[in-house]
């Protein structure tokens, strides 16, 4: 790194004096337990922190309709080190637990729930995907960070370097390429000034699905886009740009639902490529459920499994 020491020092010390509460814990929170709906947030943090200094149960609830698809600090130290309760989607994160070298050691007490978003999107009808030189390629990316809001080890890469793969994308792509913006990108502006001849849409996600055919779409990481389309019967590429720290037991099941496309291991790709790919690929369109819904015949949501739940020990 081009600082010393000193400097890192005081780049990490403002950090946390911009994000602490200084002075006495005092308690400050009636009743026995506090509900939270992540972890992650700093506020939550907080929260769930004076909480435990007055032994209350500290209950998380997982918030993007899926549990599972990364192995990183977030899922970890983020959701389940103030955690007595979590609550995720699907039962294979919590079957799977001791895989994730990241979140294994959290002694917290799991209990599953299913999407109600994801099992609402498994139950629309869509034409069955067939290729042809009408298909049209829904970009779906994840926001830009701008120079104070990073997210750390496995979460991050520099704007510039991804407005510069978008460039690459749409060059790919051409005219038939849709750019879908993320709905909390603080910077919507700068990709207007970046990509002057884009096809932006504006459209949420679950009205793309409910009403278009003939589309596929590309995704460059994981998230609740991903988690939604994943649970559609329409086509997905994942171009992996490797910004978050997939597993590869995960990896595999991710492969079986998209066409998987490793970046690090192409120096150059043509459309007529991705054109045979989705041609011949056999899509599993079930093959992320697990990860969102615990199983097919499951109706509880979070809020009813946590009412199940607290029913059982009140």
């Amino acid at each position: 790194l081009p600082f010393d020491p000193q400097q890192i020092f005081l780049i990490f010390k403002q950090h946390i004096l911009a994000n602490t509460f200084e002075g006495n814990y005092r308690n400050k929170i009636s009743g026995d337990y506090v509900l939270l709906t992540s972890g992650n947030d700093t506020m939550n943090r907080h929260i769930a922190s004076n909480a435990k200094q007055f032994n209350k149960e500290v209950i998380i609830f997982d918030h993007a309709y899926y549990t599972g698809y990364t192995d990183d600090i977030n899922l970890g130290m983020g959701e389940q080190y103030y955690a007595d309760l979590f609550i995720t989607f699907g039962d294979f994160y919590k079957n799977n637990k001791f895989r994730y070298e990241l979140s294994k050691n959290f002694k917290t007490n799991i209990i599953v729930s299913s999407s109600k978003k994801i099992r609402e999107i498994k139950k629309i009808n869509s034409v069955k995907f067939k290729y042809n030189n009408k298909t049209l390629f829904y970009y779906i990316p994840t926001s830009l960070r701008g120079p104070g809001y990073r997210f750390g080890p496995y979460m991050d890469i520099a704007d510039k370097t991804y407005l510069e793969w978008q460039k690459n994308l749409s060059k790919l792509f051409t005219e038939k390429l849709i750019f879908k913006h993320h709905p909390k990108d603080k910077f919507k502006k700068i990709y207007e000034k970046y990509h002057t001849n884009l096809c932006v849409s504006y459209e949420s996600v679950n009205e793309i699905l409910i009403k278009k055919n003939n589309l596929c779409f590309i995704f460059d990481t994981i998230g609740t886009a991903f988690a939604e389309v994943s649970a559609s019967k329409f086509p997905i590429i994942f171009f992996d740009l490797h910004q978050r720290k997939i597993p590869s037991f995960v990896l595999e099941k991710i492969k079986n639902r998209c066409i998987y496309i490793d970046l690090l291991k192409y120096k150059k790709i043509s459309f007529s490529y991705i054109e045979d790919l989705l041609i011949s690929k056999n899509f599993d369109y079930n093959a992320l459920d697990a990860f969102s819904i615990e199983n097919l015949s499951s109706v509880r949501d979070q809020h009813e499994t946590l009412k199940d739940y607290l029913l059982k020990i009140l």
